[in-house]
């Protein structure tokens, strides 16, 4: 699936929900470096953290936490995308189409806000001109269903600051983040 974010050593991984007082409930994981959270509320904060297991069964510490919170409550999207730029810099979006007739082609973009660069990436075509983003699918992610999602991923240059994006667009149409 999402080929170079494994580590060596590393045979699984776990994700967990944040609760307000720290503790860690997991809600899914296993060899592949992405999962879906099913059972959310429509416009929800959550948190969630990414431990690492190796075959001797050590665990990692939970990675930095990822707040999000679920789409609803604000009008109809066309996608919804999430990320993860915490202190590495591998990023990892998520497009879910959220429209009711299939996609057949996609490009999503977005800006960096501090001079981040994609060095580079899996399961998209890549540019960038300045901050600007543009990511394009390939023939075997080219059509979306409503509702099915792809994923895709990068590694990245940064400075000393690496706040996320704050928008998207696919197909130039605004997504829910």
């Amino acid at each position: 699936m999402a080929r170079g974010l494994r580590h060596p050593g590393v045979t699984g991984y776990d994700v967990h929900r944040v609760a307000a007082d720290g503790t860690l409930t997991r809600v899914g994981g296993g060899t592949v470096t992405s999962h879906t959270v099913t059972g959310l509320e429509p416009d929800t904060p959550y948190t969630f953290a990414v431990t690492a297991r190796d075959a001797a069964g050590n665990v990692s510490p939970p990675s930095p936490p990822l707040a999000v919170r679920t789409a609803g409550g604000t009008g109809p999207a066309t996608c919804r995308v999430a990320g993860d730029w915490s202190s590495g810099f591998t990023g990892e979006v998520r497009i879910t189409h959220t429209g009711t007739a299939p996609l057949d082609g996609w490009e999503l973009g977005w800006d960096f806000p501090a001079g981040q660069r994609v060095t580079q990436g899996w399961s998209a075509n890549r540019s960038q001109q300045g901050a600007s983003v543009t990511a394009t699918a390939l023939d075997r992610n080219r059509r979306l269903a409503p509702g099915a999602s792809v994923t895709i991923g990068f590694n990245g240059s940064r400075g000393a600051q690496n706040p996320p994006p704050t928008a998207f667009t696919l197909n130039g149409g605004t997504c829910a983040a």
